[in-house]
């Protein structure tokens, strides 16, 4: 069922993402519906009557959570607030495993997620956005351009969210190490990056200059998870056994450095 709503003064950072939702949510602005006011505040609260909503919100998508309540069938007066335990709630979209989400799709997450107050999204990309310098990673995947991924980060702050990349900077990247044309050099097994290689922090710095151009954040998740061959292959034998405890700390130090760069 169509919700109108007759918004007032509303502050100018909902408006866009009041647009995203009237064009795909069941939302529309107009004259003689539901009469809409909100401010920003220390606390998430509203009060919804027959034909009015007044929220006051924390963050903008405490304000769209309040809109979700006028989707219910049966619609009753009420009043709420609440002061949340945690800072932030969101959310990981897997885009990776050879099932990418089309852009579309991440929207219609996005304004979901909106709709339930959400206020951060992780795009887990392992090799499926487009670093300019290697044209095989992400070959062949699915992977998002750049030009996409800026379009994303827009949508969701129109929405409240903050879009924050999440990549693998050590293991999980079989995908992207398979390809022949790649340098051999990189690999230590078959998804593990060879430690203490400095091609690899050129290649992990380009990473990094990839999705720092389409993201406005300066938050970033360096994924090491699940190296469970760290050292076991071509840096075996060049460099003998080396617990993987260390070379993970080893790692972790270059790389948390590329980052603060």
């Amino acid at each position: 069922k169509l919700v109108v709503l007759s918004p007032s003064s509303l502050p100018e950072e909902l408006l866009a993402g009041l647009g995203h939702l009237c064009e795909s949510e069941g939302f529309a602005v107009g004259e003689g519906g539901i009469a809409v006011t909100a401010r920003r505040a220390g606390r998430f609260a509203f009060r919804l009557e027959e034909n009015s909503l007044e929220v006051e919100y924390r963050v903008p998508a405490e304000f769209f959570r309040a809109l979700s309540y006028l989707k219910q069938p049966s619609r009753q007066p009420l009043a709420w607030k609440q002061q949340p335990a945690f800072a932030e709630v969101g959310a990981m979209l897997d885009c990776s495993r050879n099932a990418v989400l089309t852009p579309d799709t991440v929207k219609l997450m996005l304004r979901k997620m909106a709709l339930m107050g959400m206020s951060v999204a992780m795009l887990y990309t392992e090799d499926t956005y487009e670093i300019p310098q290697q044209p095989y990673f992400g070959y062949l995947r699915g992977r998002y351009t750049q030009q996409q991924l800026r379009e994303l980060d827009r949508y969701a702050a129109d929405l409240g969210i903050e879009l924050i990349p999440c990549i693998q900077t050590l293991a999980h990247l079989e995908r992207a190490l398979h390809w022949p044309q790649n340098d051999p050099d990189l690999r230590d097994t078959e998804d593990c990056l060879m430690v203490g290689e400095e091609k690899v922090y050129a290649y992990i710095e380009q990473m990094f200059q990839a999705v720092r151009a389409c993201f406005h954040t300066r938050r970033i998740h360096i994924g090491m998870d699940e190296a469970w061959s760290l050292g076991l292959g071509n840096f075996r034998f060049k460099n003998g056994i080396v617990p993987a405890w260390e070379l993970m700390n080893r790692h972790l130090s270059r790389v948390a450095a590329l980052a603060q760069k």
